[in-house]
């Protein structure tokens, strides 16, 4: 990122000339003084709060005589932005003082771009979202429809030019799928206010809208904290306790895999800043979701009632060297529990719903 310093030399203590409302909802790189990244993406919200990373020295944020000024958890500064630059296309670099470092640390926040931001296209006061990462051959368009869904739709869309598929939100970008979604939603915090509960399917899903309805009614009547549909018997499978069981209208578990996950918007916040760790092909951070949660009795569950079809072979044109590799540090360095399919009980569809431990 080439700047063009945009410095007073004759006052280099520059206070910021941004209004807060000009701050709030951008994502941005903050690295120390030295270029060392700290966080590769946070968002300053309105309220003061700070998303996508956090530190007790970084705990909120305030501008404070015309700086932009980082807080720790009992409200102290501890970096003062005080000098600004601008790049070619007007986005902004913080530079500051670490005040709790040795002399000369310094702080610096560099604005990203916003190509990330999630665009709306239709308005609607719908409590679900299911948010998919599609490409060219996505079988959305293919799932029978209803009369009402009681979800809004997100294309993530990988594919060449744009798609009309009847969606709320719209966004073009390329990429693998956590590190995505960890940008859409730190650049659009409010999406995690807006919705109760956040589906993330892969394109190559088939089920239909009255399934995904049912699936999100199940989800919030058992106060499910995360979760998944179970797989169809004819599907392509990577863990055999996905597997759809027709006894059972679900089983709760210590997993859920990251093919179809269901995240409730509190466990979405918890999650959110793992998401931008590097795992090329999305492995492993479905072993380290229900390990932040702490693995919840009753509260993690694979939907029987509501199996889905996964249509293509998993793994295909995957360095499953590398993805395993990459799978394992991220499952070590969380210290998740690795393989572990346990079902710590079930609720039976019939003859009368009822918790059977195991």
């Amino acid at each position: 990122m080439n700047l063009s310093i945009e410095r007073d030399i004759a006052h280099p203590d520059v206070r910021l000339e941004k209004s807060k409302s000009s701050l709030v909802g951008k994502t941005w790189l903050f690295m120390r003084g030295n270029g060392e990244r700290i966080a590769g993406e946070l968002t300053l919200l309105a309220d003061g709060s700070i998303v996508g990373y956090f530190n007790a020295n970084e705990a909120s944020w305030r501008i404070s005589d015309g700086c932009l000024e980082f807080l720790d958890t009992k409200g102290r500064p501890t970096t003062r932005f005080s000098e600004t630059a601008t790049d070619a296309e007007g986005r902004l670099e913080l530079n500051g003082a670490f005040l709790p470092g040795p002399p000369g640390a310094r702080h610096v926040l560099r604005e990203l771009p916003t190509g990330g931001t999630l665009v709306s296209v239709r308005a609607s006061s719908r409590r679900n979202l299911v948010v998919m990462r599609a490409g060219d051959k996505a079988l959305y368009p293919n799932w029978p429809t209803a009369a009402l869904r009681n979800w809004d739709l997100a294309i993530s869309f990988y594919g060449d030019g744009s798609v009309d598929w009847g969606q709320e939100y719209f966004l073009s970008q390329t990429g693998p799928k956590w590190q995505p979604v960890h940008t859409w939603f730190t650049a659009n915090p409010h999406l995690l206010r807006q919705y109760d509960y956040f589906w993330f399917p892969d394109d190559d899903i088939m089920t239909s809208w009255e399934n995904v309805n049912d699936l999100f009614d199940i989800c919030r009547r058992y106060e499910l904290q995360l979760a998944q549909p179970a797989l169809t018997g004819d599907s392509y499978r990577f863990h055999e306790v996905t597997i759809e069981q027709p006894d059972y209208l679900l089983r709760f578990t210590v997993f859920v895999e990251g093919m179809v996950p269901m995240f409730r918007a509190d466990t979405l916040r918890l999650c959110l800043p793992v998401m931008q760790e590097v795992s090329r092909f999305g492995w492993g951070h479905d072993w380290v979701f229900p390990k932040l949660l702490g693995y919840p009795p009753n509260r993690i569950a694979i939907v029987d009632a509501c199996a889905v079809t996964h249509t293509r072979p998993a793994g295909v044109n995957t360095d499953s060297k590398l993805a395993n590799r990459q799978l394992r540090e991220l499952v070590t360095k969380y210290g998740a529990k690795f393989m572990d399919h346990r079902v710590r009980g079930v609720i039976f569809r019939c003859p009368l719903p009822g918790v059977v431990e195991t």
